[in-house]
């Protein structure tokens, strides 16, 4: 899972994480993991008066799950996903994508 390589690519990968919680609370699907690990960090997230994110406020539990959801949107990720199906002859469970 590579890191973001710039400060933009990191607040972006954030508000992914809180776009997904948002979609998740408005569509009443019950991600419990979520709801108790990763949203109680990100209630503690503030803004700077420019609208951009305080890295300050940013906890670890919020920069892996905010990276991890990005790099799973990724084709490589896809990729990796494909060759394990095709290696065990299971089919797992689609990621979510919030459009």
């Amino acid at each position: 899972m590579p890191p973001p390589t710039t400060r933009m690519e990191f607040e972006h990968n954030i508000f992914l994480s809180i776009e997904e919680v948002r979609f998740k609370l408005e569509n009443d699907i019950k991600d419990y993991g979520l709801y108790q690990s990763v949203v109680p960090s990100l209630r503690k997230v503030k803004s700077l008066p420019n609208h951009r994110i305080d890295l300050t406020t940013i906890d670890e539990k919020v920069r892996l799950h905010s990276n991890m959801q990005k790099w799973m949107e990724s084709d490589r990720f896809q990729e990796i996903r494909k060759k394990a199906e095709e290696t065990t002859n299971q089919k797992f469970p689609p990621t979510t994508e919030i459009e």
